[in-house]
This record gives structure tokens, sequence and C-alpha cells, in this order.
């Protein structure tokens, strides 16, 4: 979760393997970020936003605008109302 002014939250893509899908590298989980992006804009433009990259400052702290190094990437959405049943 990040706390900007219109409430978001990111999912991010984490280092691990799943059958053929790696995301072991940064470049690959940055490509699979933007393929998710891509493909689910089709049916929620509204809800996904775009791919932001995630930092870690001098300070070993991570961060969303930019610092030192990009960390990770992931993709900001835009928060869906909770349904209660």
């Amino acid at each position: 979760m990040c706390s900007l002014p219109v409430i978001l939250s990111t999912r991010s893509r984490n280092r691990w393997t799943s059958g053929s899908w790696i995301f072991t590298s940064l470049d690959k989980r940055k490509f699979y970020c933007n393929e998710e992006l891509r493909l689910n804009r089709r049916l929620a433009p509204d809800i996904y936003l775009e791919v932001v990259e995630i930092y870690e400052d001098g300070y070993g702290n991570i961060v969303l605008e930019e610092g030192k190094e990009i960390i990770e990437y992931a993709v900001k959405m835009k928060k869906l109302p909770m349904i209660r049943c």
C-alpha cells in the first residue's frame, strides 16, 4: 500500500518461480508488470493506472519518489471499494 492523494494500491512481482513464469530478475519483473497492465487495462482501464518504480534511498529506506537505486516495479491500481455480502 502507498499513501498518495488518491488511495492507491500496488502489486509487485516477487522473486519466485511458478511453472514457466520466472520473476527472478528485475527486468523480467518489469516486463511482467507491463504485461499485466496492458492485458488488464482492456477490461478495467480506470483501475490499472501505471507501472511504478520502487527505489531504495541512501539510508536503506524504500521510497516511491526517485532514490538511489530501483529495487522493484509494481502495478499502481485504484483501490476498489469493499463490498459486503
